[in-house]
């Protein structure tokens, strides 16, 4: 009986391989290709470079001011998150940019530890990061009147967001064609354009 299963997985699994490997061919012959490669890259690389670069702190009087108690909360796959308990309920905020920089506002484990669970006072604005998606992204962090997060640091990570998604994007275009021109030459496809 388990013979008659692996001979009948067999010709499955090649059945599935031929499938896949068709769908890469009609792809890679399609004249739409590069349409969808810009359509690709213009949502998911461009736009949110183009909003980490437009990205600029606020003048000292826009900000906006909370207080409340301190805490951090770990969520699966999108890291650790601050938060501030204030009388008008729970506020999310983040330090994270569009191009994958930390979303805990790079404070070490041992000075979440120590500040969980005080007073504290976080000056934010609202940060668009995609298509009418905004974040409360952090500018000052304030406990027990120490600065734990200012102006100047907050100031240099945006200056380093910028430069990132700047050579990120720049290089995502270069990757894109060697990917096509590899798959192209596994699957021996000759140039449709």
């Amino acid at each position: 009986m388990s013979e008659e299963k692996e001979i009948e997985l067999k010709p499955r699994e090649e059945e599935k391989k031929n499938r896949l490997r068709q769908l890469y061919v009609r792809f890679y012959k399609s004249k739409w290709r590069w349409a969808i490669y810009i359509v690709l890259y213009l949502f998911l690389v461009l736009i949110p470079t183009l909003y980490t670069l437009a990205d600029k702190l606020p003048l000292e009087n826009e900000l906006r001011q909370s207080n409340g108690e301190l805490f951090f909360e770990y969520i699966p796959r999108k890291g650790t998150q601050t938060w501030l308990k204030t009388p008008d309920g729970d506020m999310l905020f983040s330090c994270k940019d569009n191009m994958g920089t930390s979303n805990d506002c790079y404070l070490t484990a041992e000075v979440k530890q120590s500040i969980q669970g005080k007073s504290g006072t976080i000056r934010w604005y609202h940060k668009p990061i995609y298509l009418w998606t905004e974040v409360n992204r952090i500018v000052e962090l304030q406990v027990d009147n120490k600065q734990v997060i200012s102006r100047e640091q907050t100031q240099s990570r945006l200056h380093l967001a910028a430069k990132l998604a700047t050579w990120m994007s720049i290089i995502l275009i270069f990757v894109i064609v060697g990917v096509d021109s590899i798959y192209r030459s596994i699957f021996k496809i000759k140039r449709s354009i």
